[in-house]
């Protein structure tokens, strides 16, 4: 079985060496209805059900899927079903060959339905023989058996007919079955794939035989990681409570100290206040007394007092054409900004302008051939490309054709980044957008810019291409998927979506090892013929050599035979 969940960072364990010594085994002899270490049983019509159920264990432990957040991958043994046991090549010769050897002894020990009654002489001597040989009964056809066979004997002769079913049994029909586990953050969806069992094929000797997996079911397991991110959450918010319970008594704390300390502090200052007081009275008498030598004083005071208030103004004069510079410059900029937006004709377009030759830079390149960062990536050439996932959700967010070119994927950008909140919720209903909830309708602008980048600078499409097709999201294609059936005529047909589980499944199915089926050798079945020709004829002639000699000594017993006649 193959359980595995998308995701990067954690290594993947091999499987163990049993499991994988029991898939490439060819005689699978466990008789179990479910089996972990490859071996195979009586194809039921719940194997898949079962197959899911076990598959609900894995989907518990990884806790997550039918999303984009991966956390997860793990892969161990695969498991198989069989409609029916399939006998190997030795077996299919032996049985025959002993269903001959057991018709051969009973023809001659008992007679067949089929011939006549003719008198072998293998039972004791009655007498001589008088008159002519005594003929078939009356009423029975010549050269026909007795009319009275008991059935067993109808049954005995059949059974060497049994050889052609396990001669002729089909060699296909076995099914192996994979669960790939889609982890995400709304839940775990399980996946039940099927394909026929991987045999050598004589067409393609170096990459083997190309399994195409059938979606068998497909099951949703929830909470996912999102309600592990919401216990998270829950814990972190109890402690931010509690922290900030906390902080309000050391604030209660702090404010009755400062409280002391500002009673303290009154105290202080009323007694300087007092100090000053007195102070000043004593000041005040001595500048009585000195107001007669002070007038020489005023003039030079009054001159310091001009130049401090004619400095000052400077000062704030300086800064206000300063300021006035900031202002005029922060002006230019923005209508400079402006006109560059105006030209490119969005005013809505910073987001993509910006963004677009942002997110992806081009790193040196050491290889034949790059994407972004210096990722190597293969020749686009004529190549068709499929899109599912974020790609297919924009694709039809946006309303655009299955296979558009890039520049009509960049104008309809240019639309939706023109639109404010209240017209993204129009333009939601208007198109029927289920992919895309009422809230997550304020990413799409940032989602479609994030797309054209990646396609068009990142990977380098052009923007006349129509390399890529897009595959519908899965809301739409679960709503598309019973008019569909409908249409067919088949109430029970099964949507494979095209996503990550279909794509993980292909990859290890096709890196599977194949079986090889045992040659039929021409010469090998006729050696066993001549074999068995020459053995069935030998016990005939025993048995004819034995019953003529038993004659001939019954004749030399007789009375009426002279010596002379023998």
């Amino acid at each position: 079985m193959y359980v595995a969940c998308p995701g990067e960072g954690l290594p993947t364990p091999e499987p163990p060496a049993a499991a994988v010594r029991s898939t490439r085994r060819e005689k699978r002899k466990s008789s179990a209805p479910f089996s972990w270490d490859g071996s195979s049983s009586s194809y039921t019509s719940t194997a898949a059900a079962e197959a899911e159920a076990a598959a609900a264990a894995a989907a518990a432990a990884a806790a997550g899927g039918g999303g984009d957040s991966v956390a997860f991958r793990a892969v161990s043994s695969y498991f198989s079903f069989s409609r029916f046991p399939l006998p190997s090549l030795s077996t299919r010769l032996l049985l025959p060959l002993l269903l001959l050897l057991l018709s051969a002894f009973l023809f001659f020990s008992f007679l067949p339905p089929f011939v006549p009654s003719w008198d072998l002489g293998w039972g004791p001597p009655t007498g001589p023989p008088s008159g002519p040989p005594p003929g078939p009964p009356s009423g029975a056809p010549s050269g026909s058996g007795p009319p009275n066979a008991p059935p067993w004997r109808w049954a005995l002769w059949g059974a060497p007919l049994q050889w052609g079913p396990l001669w002729g049994a089909p060699r296909a029909g076995r099914r192996d079955y994979g669960v790939v586990i889609d982890c995400g953050s709304h839940g775990s969806r399980v996946n039940v794939f099927s394909w026929e069992a991987r045999v050598y094929d004589s067409h393609s000797p170096l990459t083997g035989p190309v399994s195409l997996p059938r979606l068998e079911g497909v099951r949703v397991y929830s909470p996912g990681l999102a309600a592990a991110f919401a216990q998270q959450q829950q814990q972190q918010q109890q402690q931010q409570q509690q922290r900030e319970r906390e902080r309000e008594r050391e604030r209660v704390r702090v404010r009755q100290q400062q409280r002391r300390e500002q009673g303290h502090q009154q105290r202080q200052q009323q007694q300087q206040q007092q100090q000053q007081q007195q102070q000043q009275q004593q000041e005040q008498e001595q500048e009585r007394e000195d107001s007669v030598y002070g007038e020489e004083d005023e003039g030079e005071a009054l001159e310091q007092q001009q130049q401090q208030q004619q400095e000052q103004q400077e000062q704030q004069e300086q800064e206000q054409q300063q300021e006035q510079q900031e202002q005029q410059e922060q002006q230019q900029e923005q209508q400079q900004l402006q006109q560059m937006l105006q030209q490119m004709g969005s005013v809505g377009f910073c987001f993509f302008c910006v963004c677009w030759w942002g997110l992806f830079f081009n790193a040196p390149c050491f290889i034949n051939r790059c994407s972004f960062n210096g990722v190597y990536q293969p020749r686009l050439m004529n190549s068709k490309f499929l899109a599912f996932g974020q790609l297919a959700k924009v694709w039809g967010a946006l309303n655009l054709n299955s296979s558009p070119p890039l520049f009509s994927w960049r104008e309809k950008t240019k639309e939706i980044c023109k639109l404010n909140e209240g017209a993204l919720q129009v333009y939601r209903q208007q198109h029927n957008i289920t992919a895309f909830s009422p809230s997550a309708m304020k990413k799409l602008c940032w989602k479609a810019t994030w797309s054209f980048a990646l396609l068009s600078r990142g990977y380098g499409f052009p923007l006349d291409s129509q390399q890529i097709s897009f595959a519908a999201p899965a809301a739409a294609a679960a709503a598309a998927a019973p008019a569909a059936a409908a249409a067919a005529g088949d109430s029970q047909q099964q949507q494979t979506e095209a996503g990550w589980a279909l794509g993980s499944m292909l990859v290890d199915v096709n890196q599977y090892p194949w079986g090889i089926p045992e040659r039929d050798d021409f010469r090998f079945f006729l050696a066993a013929a001549v074999a068995l020709g020459a053995s069935i004829f030998s016990v005939f002639l025993c048995c004819l050599l034995h019953s003529m000699k038993e004659r001939i000594k019954q004749m030399r017993e007789a009375p009426h035979l002279s010596a002379s006649f023998i």
